[in-house]
């Protein structure tokens, strides 16, 4: 009960977060955020991170982690600041907009396998009575492509881990999708490949 509450608690708490991420990712502004807040307030994550994992308390790794990430790209783009009058030629706006693009692809792939790990470590704790530890070592050897460690399973057991593998290998694909989206996108523009023909 008290893991639950954790992972509840951690999701809320990142979740809440996100909002202002998506403001400064859209408007390019930061100016309401100090700077050093955001360096103190990484500086506290990674130190609760290194509790979490000396305590062996997953909820507070995995909140951590995703504010972690959340973190980095605000400072990121506190850091890069307002783009300066040089920075709108078109090459180096495409270019701008290709490592937004990256960045946003990179959070949202991150937030998706966060989720479906949470899936496979509720799946197998409460199908299969494993611990967290044991729960997450499931669930992430399958997202990772390894197959499950305990294979004994009971029979609701079965039918979750055969459904969690079908939705893993999904989410391995659109993953791999959001990764590549952007860097596809920025080749064929290079190379000019989204020109329309002038005709005939």
């Amino acid at each position: 009960m008290e893991q639950w509450i954790g992972l509840v608690a951690g999701a809320l708490t990142t979740a809440a977060f996100v909002p202002q991420v998506m403001r400064a990712w859209r408007t390019g502004s930061t100016n309401d955020l100090s700077r050093g807040m955001l360096l103190l307030f990484f500086a506290g994550l990674s130190l609760w991170l290194v509790y979490g994992v000396l305590t062996r308390q997953l909820p507070v790794i995995l909140a951590n982690i995703v504010t972690l990430m959340l973190t980095a790209v605000l400072i990121g783009l506190k850091v890069r600041g307002p783009a300066d009058p040089l920075s709108r030629r078109p090459g180096a706006t495409h270019l701008r907009i290709f490592w937004r693009r990256t960045l946003t692809h990179f959070a949202i792939s991150l937030g998706l396998l966060g989720v479906s790990l949470l899936i496979g470590i509720w799946g197998y704790a409460y199908y299969e009575h494993l611990s967290w530890r044991d729960a997450f070592l499931n669930a992430a050897m399958i997202l990772g492509g390894m197959g499950p460690v305990k294979t004994d399973l009971s029979e609701p057991g079965k039918v979750f881990a055969g459904v969690y593998a079908l939705y893993a290998g999904l989410v391995v694909i659109a993953v791999a999708g959001l990764l590549l989206g952007p860097g596809v996108h920025h080749l064929m523009h290079h190379v000019h490949w989204d020109d329309t023909p002038d005709g005939p």
